[in-house]
């Protein structure tokens, strides 16, 4: 089994599948951005065509590095709870759902020697990414590690996807956007909670603060409201929300 040593690349950039921005897990920051720095990797060095696994070998002061963090012990931490890290990817013609436990390896060794191997499953997500079929959104892993929120990094990857989509010709906006059940949208952010006012207090407004503060990513969030399922009057409660983004190049209407 070929076993490849990280070197810090020149560029922060790491090509994801768009439809891995929408699968549904539940990460916290940290794990979040070991997998798409592990993704990275495995892509500059060209190895996804190998039928085997393969072992990508950190040392704790790089992983440090790319995290922005500084306590050995946290990493430690993050490392012993990637083997937990599960997502949910569904195929809605077949009709069938997968649940892929992420990471088959990751060891720390006194010392500060790490080892992290992907399950093969995961691969076609960060593979054979081409602009001829446009099926891949560029995600800077520099810009996601400044994010304190686990939330924020996911509705940046929500946002960089859709920054890419071509507008109609003809069509003035500047935005895009798109609607989401409550329930998808949860599943998407790795939110599990229950009232509106607890998302909207603890997953949108601190990832909305922190783009607007970091990035020139204009996001916003409206609700959805109807009625529940078999209600016909009454007060009217969130079903869903509508995504609003900027276009790639504009920032609130305003060319950059």
């Amino acid at each position: 089994m070929p076993k490849i040593r990280y070197h810090k690349g020149y560029t922060n950039i790491v090509k994801v599948h768009n439809n891995f921005i929408e699968a549904h897990y539940k990460f916290n920051r940290e794990q979040q951005v070991i997998l798409l720095q592990v993704a990275k990797t495995l892509q500059e060095q060209d190895i996804f065509d190998k039928r085997e696994d393969t072992e990508v070998i950190y040392q704790a002061g790089e992983l440090l590095d790319v995290l922005n963090i500084s306590d050995k012990r946290v990493l430690r931490g993050v490392i012993n709870s990637l083997q937990r890290c599960i997502m949910t990817f569904k195929n809605i013609d077949e009709r069938w759902e997968c649940d892929v436990n992420i990471f088959i390896k990751s060891k720390y060794y006194v010392g500060g020697r790490i080892e992290i191997r992907l399950d093969y499953d995961m691969l076609p997500f960060f593979k054979h990414l081409t602009k001829e079929l446009g099926n891949y959104t560029e995600l800077n892993i520099k810009e996601m590690t400044q994010y304190k929120s686990q939330y924020t990094i996911r509705l940046y990857q929500l946002a960089r996807k859709f920054q890419n989509i071509g507008i109609k010709k003809g069509t003035e906006s500047w935005k895009q956007e798109k609607e989401y059940s409550l329930e998808e949208f949860q599943k998407i952010m790795g939110s599990d909670y229950v009232k509106w006012q607890d998302i909207q207090r603890w997953v949108i407004n601190p990832a909305l603060a922190e783009l607007k503060d970091n990035s020139y990513i204009y996001v916003d969030i409206e609700p959805i409201k109807d009625y529940k399922k078999g209600q016909t009057r009454g007060r009217m409660g969130v079903v869903g929300v509508k995504l609003k983004v900027n276009r790639v190049g504009h920032y609130q209407g305003k060319l950059l």
